[in-house]
């Protein structure tokens, strides 16, 4: 029996991956006040990376698994995906909230 690893386990990797390099360099730009037009770079792989979470979200409801350890990182992938999208939400909340305020 062969143990693959879930899709949604994957795409969290991946998700991850990006998130944290968005966020590395968000934090290089803001220190080197770099122009506007690379910042809308970043955001443009964030929501890159959110679109994959509803795809991760959707594959850790949708797999069946057999063996334990596959179940464990499906569940693993599918609770990360999710909270990586409610924290990309919750970031785009806060954004339009400081513009209306």
């Amino acid at each position: 029996m062969s143990n693959k690893i879930p899709a949604s386990f994957k795409i969290f990797i991946i998700v991850v991956s990006i998130t944290a390099l968005v966020f590395t360099t968000a934090t290089l730009f803001s220190y080197y006040h770099v122009n506007k037009k690379f910042a809308m770079l970043l955001a443009f792989c964030m929501f890159i990376a959110l679109a994959f979470t509803t795809v991760g979200i959707y594959t850790g409801f949708r797999y069946k698994a057999e063996d334990e350890r596959s179940k464990i990182l499906n569940r693993i992938g599918l609770i990360g995906n999710l909270i990586i999208f409610l924290f990309t939400m919750g970031m785009m909340a806060l954004a339009v909230i400081s513009l209306i305020i």
